[in-house]
């Protein structure tokens, strides 16, 4: 594993890495090749959005946070 730059914390790394599970337009074109289903593509597609939604949240509040504190 690599070292993490001296001016680079644990919090900043989590909360960046939290941002990174914004990227779910992967995830929705994989939906809709696995399922036939309208139904289950929409819930899955529910599913995405929501779990993107939470990602940005907690990667934003643990940015903030972190940057308030420094």
């Amino acid at each position: 594993m690599g070292r993490a730059s001296e001016r680079r914390g644990r919090r900043q790394l989590w909360g960046l890495s939290a941002l990174a599970g914004i990227g779910f337009t992967v995830s929705l074109f994989i939906a809709q090749l696995a399922y036939d289903d309208p139904e289950v593509v929409d819930t899955a597609k529910v599913g995405i959005f929501a779990g993107s939604l939470i990602s940005g949240v907690v990667g934003t509040v643990l940015l903030v946070r972190h940057s308030r504190t420094s």
